[in-house]
């Protein structure tokens, strides 16, 4: 549930186009909850943390240090409650691309979710095919036999 929401979030704040400036405080206490949020939200959509430059072109070279570092904090917050187990596997259940959010030294446990995951979906695609293939051959197999028994009724 989570995950749709920040994908909602995410997809909201994008729907404008990239060039559009959101409202980003820039210094200030506001700066660093806003700023640890965004952070956490980044990582909780998937997205990569280099996002962090393209959202601090908004505030220009005098950012303070306290907004960066704050944005790092909720990422990481945000990345230790994205990769895990079950994360991952739901991601990869759900035939989404592995994002690359998880650092090496947590990421173990997200890629075997996300394998586990794919090949979870990887069975039930293959389950799927063989009953689609299965009616199919019940499908045919009743055509021919239905056209048999017409042949002989016509041929009485």
């Amino acid at each position: 549930m989570r995950w749709y929401f920040a994908m909602s979030l995410v997809i909201s704040l994008t729907a404008c186009g990239g060039n559009t400036k959101q409202d980003l405080t820039c210094s200030g206490e506001d700066a660093r909850k806003q700023w640890y949020q965004r952070g956490y939200d980044t990582a909780m959509a998937g997205d990569n943390i280099r996002t962090f430059e393209k959202l601090k072109e908004q505030c220009g070279d005098p950012m303070a240090r306290e907004t960066r570092t704050a944005f790092i904090d909720g990422y990481t917050q945000g990345a230790l409650e994205f990769c895990t187990y079950d994360k991952g596997y739901s991601l990869g259940y759900e035939n989404f691309d592995m994002p690359s959010v998880c650092p090496f030294e947590i990421r173990a446990d997200f890629v075997k979710g996300y394998r586990d995951g794919s090949l979870a979906y990887m069975d039930q695609i293959k389950r799927f095919e063989k009953a689609q293939d299965d009616f199919t051959d019940e499908a045919e197999r009743a055509k021919r036999i239905n056209d048999a028994n017409r042949a002989r009724q016509s041929a009485r």
